[in-house]
């Protein structure tokens, strides 16, 4: 019963959620500097840039009382997704990305604007020019606290359109997911989540002439194509994007346990409970099968 009761758990939290993960990376999985991070799902690799920066450096952290690989990001170095057309996000008018992350940048960022992510500290995302590219991004901004905040931000309408993610320029370990919903009245939603937590969300917003993320690279560390020169400043250990809005459930199940990063969470006692009543009724089920033999 035990072990029935273990593959259970594996087999519920290993389910697929909504739409498919179009790539998910792992800081344990990159052997660190002048080496690409490449995703377990699907060929996605992340190169470092040294021709406009350094490599990050390969580092640990606790999480949740768990010691984790992290990328360490210092302010002059990032990565690069590769520059070839048909990327696996191009088109998309809805979709989710999630970033485990710890930023210590320092001071209140210049830019003051949650929309303009063109200028923002860039964490994330990609930059094409003018309002509406089809781009997305996850930056800081000077929100007008000692520190600033974070924003994650789209390029999907008619101009640029920011949500704050509040204060996480604190140096502890956040986990954030934006998701996108393409809506039936020809809109979209964004919603951003901290923790596990909704903190925000856009108001419906008309699609522009793009309405769909561009075949762009986008940069880990910056913003790729940005006109700001104020890059990242922390760790990363969890990169995963989604082709499809993740649900509420689906981001409280992902963020419990950090996208992965700490392992399967421990489960609750009404979950335990349900599993062993489970497990009770196939056993009964195989003893009635036996009994008829």
């Amino acid at each position: 019963m035990a072990r029935f009761l273990h593959l259970s758990l594996v087999a519920l939290f290993s389910l697929n959620l909504q739409g498919a993960t179009l790539f998910e990376y792992y800081a344990s999985d990159w052997a660190g500097p002048n080496n690409s991070w490449n995703s377990r799902t699907g060929s996605q690799e992340l190169f470092y840039d040294t021709f406009n920066g350094s490599a990050p450096q390969k580092g640990s952290s606790t999480i949740a009382g768990v010691t984790v690989a992290t990328a360490v990001f210092d302010g002059n170095d990032f990565f690069t997704s590769p520059f070839v057309t048909g990327r696996p996000w191009a088109g998309l008018n809805q979709f989710s990305v999630s970033l485990v992350f710890k930023s210590n940048a320092p001071g209140a960022q210049t830019q003051t604007d949650i929309n303009a992510f063109w200028n923002q500290r860039g964490v994330l995302g990609f930059e094409l020019g003018g309002g509406g590219q089809g781009e997305f991004a996850i930056g800081l901004y000077n929100n007008g606290s000692p520190s600033g905040a974070v924003a994650a931000s789209t390029g999907l309408g008619s101009g640029d359109n920011g949500v704050s993610a509040g204060n996480l320029n604190d140096n502890n370990w956040h986990t954030l997911t934006m998701a996108v919903a393409n809506l039936a009245n020809g809109s979209f939603r964004q919603t951003v989540y901290v923790d596990g937590t909704q903190v925000g969300s856009s108001l419906e917003r008309a699609y522009g002439a793009v309405g769909a993320l561009a075949d762009a690279s986008f940069s880990l560390g910056t913003i790729r194509g940005t006109a700001s020169g104020q890059r990242f400043v922390g760790e990363v250990a969890r990169l995963r994007f989604d082709s499809a809005p993740l649900t509420a459930s689906d981001i409280t199940t992902l963020h419990s346990n950090y996208l992965g990063a700490v392992g399967i969470p421990e489960p609750s006692s009404s979950l335990l409970m349900g599993l062993g009543a489970l497990t009770l009724v196939a056993i009964r089920s195989r003893q009635r099968r036996r009994g008829k033999k």
